[in-house]
């Protein structure tokens, strides 16, 4: 008997509910279908296999369900939060988000976060707030990723 994969479950579970947000964040944060969207958005993956960069992915991708309280900030091993809160700025709950190390030579950690957007037209420019999302998540590295006595250990997106 042939087992399913994970793609194979979530397109059966989500194929009479495919408008439904969980759903499609379940869908990518397959590692596979992670793996073909790198490949083809990020340069240093163009020549790699679609193997050897599901293999770079660490961890678990986090896909919009763990949540963290504002000021609590757990270890990061792999995966990131999802949520994240700044006090006067409100709360910023990412799609997909996870870390990535370029596969040879001088490794290089990225941050990788994905956006689901069900409506091309949203009301505002996607790409402002794509801006927005970036800032956010590079000011989140403080502390954690960096220090303000080296700027230069902030992490690519």
């Amino acid at each position: 008997m042939k087992r399913k994969t994970n793609i194979a479950n979530t397109l059966e579970v989500i194929d009479h509910k495919a408008k439904y947000d969980a759903a499609v964040k379940r869908l990518l944060g397959d590692k596979t279908v992670l793996a073909w969207i790198i490949r083809d958005t990020i340069e240093e993956f163009k020549d790699y296999s679609i193997e050897t960069i599901r293999d770079c992915i660490q961890g678990e991708p986090q896909t919009a369900r763990k949540k963290v309280f504002p000021g609590y900030t757990p270890e990061m091993v792999t995966g990131n939060n999802t949520e994240d809160s700044v006090i006067g700025e409100g709360k910023v709950t990412y799609d997909v988000i996870f870390f990535i190390f370029t596969p040879c030579g001088n490794q290089v950690k990225i941050i990788v976060n994905i956006e689901v957007q069900n409506n091309y037209y949203p009301g505002y420019d996607l790409v402002t707030r794509a801006v927005f999302y970036c800032a956010r998540m590079i000011s989140a590295q403080l502390n954690r990723e960096f220090t303000t006595a080296n700027y230069d250990d902030i992490k690519r997106y």
